[in-house]
């Protein structure tokens, strides 16, 4: 999910509900008819137009989803963040 940056002080302080506020990014996806994917892009292969996104392990180091190479027509990156809001 996406909290919009500038009410962060507000989650911090506790006077808002992040999880009222906040987007998530499946619905926003299916609303909007494109696809999201999370996780961790490990790989672009430009030519055949495809991106890697790396096998994703649990806290053991256990292998839960299997890398996996995804297609597509039009890609948009999208560079995530984490909040450090005390």
């Amino acid at each position: 999910t996406h909290v919009w940056k500038p009410l962060l002080h507000e989650v911090a302080s506790g006077s808002l509900d992040a999880n009222a506020n906040e987007i998530n990014y499946r619905a926003h996806a299916r609303k909007h008819h494109y696809e999201f994917q999370l996780g961790r892009m490990s790989g672009l292969d430009r030519q055949a137009r495809e991106i890697v996104i790396a096998a994703f392990r649990d806290d053991d180091g256990a292998e839960v989803v299997p890398e996996r190479r995804i297609s597509y027509d039009t890609l948009v990156l999208a560079v995530g963040s984490t909040a450090n809001d005390f």
